[in-house]
């Protein structure tokens, strides 16, 4: 059995509770940075070939990144009443989920799985869903369900550790990051909940190394930089400790853990110059 998530204690502090949901990428004209031209050209689009499905979804999608949630939702279904596919049903799925409407993005996600049994984001999200619904069992059935089909696709790995992290079980969080290392690319995320796992696990060395490569794959990422600090800070590294921190908070300028870090750290470099 699972158990409910917990904090993480001392200076290491878990800093998010979403997950990252899975869905296909937005579509021909949302790259040029012009969102109110691209609306522009498929509603041009739409009064030629009002029932074309493709046209529907790349508008419904384009409304729903710039936040006009409920016109997006009423195209969504335009384009469903078109062709259920699995894609789509994913789409309306990933955005009624976004917007805290489970019950909804669950039938959604059901319903693709149904079209397609194999689809892997949809696959991904239904577990991320019962992630949240705190069904711990259910969501990592399908996460070794989504690995079993496609070994190769990273963010049922990434998913996967963070429920194990989340729940406590760290030796498993290591186990599943081999894996995920001999299968795909390197990514920070990864390295970022292997890192975590090993610090639970007590290896302050071996979580140093792994954030260290997390920041080395993604210097922006903040928390991993926040949390090599943490590990020198304990460690009394000071200035290897000072040097995170600082970047951490260049980088998350409103983080309260940084600036009391920092505010701890200074009282303890004081004390060692005396």
């Amino acid at each position: 059995m699972f158990r409910k998530p917990c904090h993480f204690a001392l200076l290491v502090r878990r800093c998010h509770n979403r997950w990252m949901l899975e869905m296909p990428s937005v579509l021909v004209g949302a790259c040029s940075g012009d969102a109110q031209k691209s609306l522009s050209s498929y509603e041009k689009a739409l009064q030629l070939k009002p029932r074309r499905h493709i046209t529907l979804m790349s508008y419904a999608k384009q409304l729903r990144q710039m936040g006009h949630n409920e016109e997006a939702e009423r195209f969504f279904k335009r384009a469903l009443k078109v062709k259920r596919d699995a894609d789509s049903l994913l789409a309306y799925g990933t955005m009624l989920h976004n917007l805290d409407r489970h019950d909804e993005a669950e039938k959604a996600y059901l319903e693709a799985l149904k079209v397609d049994p194999k689809h892997y984001n949809s696959t991904v999200n239904l577990a991320v869903l019962k992630m949240t619904r705190e069904d711990f069992n259910g969501a990592n059935r399908l996460f070794m369900s989504a690995i079993e089909d496609n070994p190769s696709e990273l963010s049922a790995y990434k998913h996967l550790m963070s429920l194990q992290s989340q729940t406590d079980r760290h030796s498993s969080v290591l186990k599943v990051f081999n894996e995920a290392r001999s299968q795909s690319v390197p990514n920070a995320e990864v390295y970022d909940i292997h890192a975590r796992a090993l610090h639970a696990l007590n290896r302050t060395g071996d979580a140093i190394k792994s954030w260290s490569m997390a920041v080395k794959l993604n210097p922006s990422f903040g928390r991993a930089h926040m949390n090599l600090g943490a590990c020198y800070h304990t460690l009394g590294n000071y200035p290897r400790a000072r040097h995170h921190y600082e970047t951490a908070l260049k980088l998350e300028p409103e983080s309260q853990v940084v600036k009391e870090n920092l505010v701890k750290l200074a009282r303890l470099e004081k004390k060692s110059r005396k």
